[in-house]
């Protein structure tokens, strides 16, 4: 996913939701793990789905992704 550009940060930030979901895994405690701020985050997140692309950048949301993918894997283990 690390390749998609802005434009794609709405459905990169629903696509990351419905992963937390399906994994049962909680917002905050994902966001944290890769130490980000729970609530700066989630109003980007929330910005960003209302259409002002440039809360949430294309390097954050690549976090957020890197980190939900290991926080997937270690609950796995």
């Amino acid at each position: 996913m690390h390749t998609q550009g802005k434009t794609d940060i709405p459905q990169r930030i629903r696509s990351w939701k419905a992963e937390c979901v399906s994994n049962d895994l909680s917002y905050k405690d994902v966001i944290e793990s890769v130490s980000m701020n729970y609530d700066s985050v989630i109003n980007a997140m929330n910005s960003a789905l209302k259409g002002n692309n440039s809360a949430l950048s294309d390097s954050k949301m690549r976090e957020l992704e890197k980190g939900l993918t290991l926080f997937i894997i270690k609950k796995n283990l």
